[in-house]
C-alpha cells in the first residue's frame, strides 16, 4: 500500500494543502521545514483521519484540529488520502456549526 496523495482543507495551519504525485517507487518521504511550518500537522491529519471525532468539537479549544483562521462561526474541513491504485482509503468531511459537528 503506497500513498499517492494527501489533501487537507482547513486543518490546523492549512487552509488548503495538497501533497500530490508521491512517486510509487519511493521508499521514504521526508517532510522538511522550519519550526511551525506544519510538518507535525500533516501527521496529526493521519491520526485525525483514522480516529475521526467521537464528540462535538466546541469552539472553546476543542476544535484545535480545525483551522482557526476562518472568520466565520461555521467551520468546514476535509481530509483525504489516495493510494497509487486509485482507491481512496481515508476521507472525512466535517461541517461544524455552533459548536456541534454535523
Amino acid at each position: 500500500m503506497k500513498i499517492e496523495s494527501l489533501s487537507l482543507v482547513n486543518f490546523k495551519r492549512f487552509t488548503q494543502l495538497q501533497i500530490k504525485q508521491i512517486p510509487e517507487r519511493s521508499k521514504l518521504v521526508l517532510l522538511i521545514g522550519t519550526n511551525g511550518s506544519g510538518k507535525s500537522s500533516v501527521f496529526d491529519a493521519f491520526a485525525f483521519l483514522q480516529k475521526g471525532t467521537r464528540k462535538p468539537l466546541p469552539y472553546d479549544g476543542g476544535s484545535e484540529s480545525l483551522n482557526y483562521y476562518r472568520k466565520s462561526k461555521e467551520l468546514a474541513a476535509a481530509a483525504e488520502v489516495r493510494l497509487h491504485d486509485g482507491t481512496t482509503i481515508l476521507k472525512r468531511d466535517w461541517q461544524i456549526e455552533s459548536g456541534h459537528e454535523s
